[in-house]
């Protein structure tokens, strides 16, 4: 597996995974390997990204696109809101990741609230 972004099963959602990327280049960059790795996993649905560490905590951190079990639909790729088990798998996945926030592109502010387990 890539070390550039995490994939982390998803029960109870609508999405079959949710996929953590670890630094602040874009999942585009990544996403042939990603595929061989949904395609390990023997997954089909959509997939959501987390994107913090790409683009901070803005409107922009969670997108979702359709993979069909071998290839992820790129041109579909839209920017979502997502419900508050999302949020819930992703703070608690980001706080556990000191290295992976200090390497992003979060503002200092950002980085001491994740630091303190105070982060949205």
């Amino acid at each position: 597996m890539n070390n550039d972004y995490t994939i982390q099963l998803l029960r109870n959602s609508r999405y079959s995974c949710i996929v953590f990327c670890n630094n602040y280049y874009s999942p585009i960059d990544y996403f042939n390997d990603l595929d061989k790795d949904l395609c390990e996993l023997k997954l089909k649905g959509y997939i959501v990204f987390d994107l913090l560490l790409v683009n901070g905590m803005s409107n922009n951190r969670f997108a979702e696109c359709y993979y069909d079990g071998k290839r992820l639909d790129i041109n579909n790729l839209r920017v979502v809101a997502v419900d508050n088990y999302i949020v819930n798998k992703s703070r608690k996945y980001f706080m556990s990741q000191n290295d992976y926030i200090e390497n992003s592109t979060l503002t200092r502010a950002a980085k001491f609230r994740f630091k303190k387990k105070l982060a949205a």
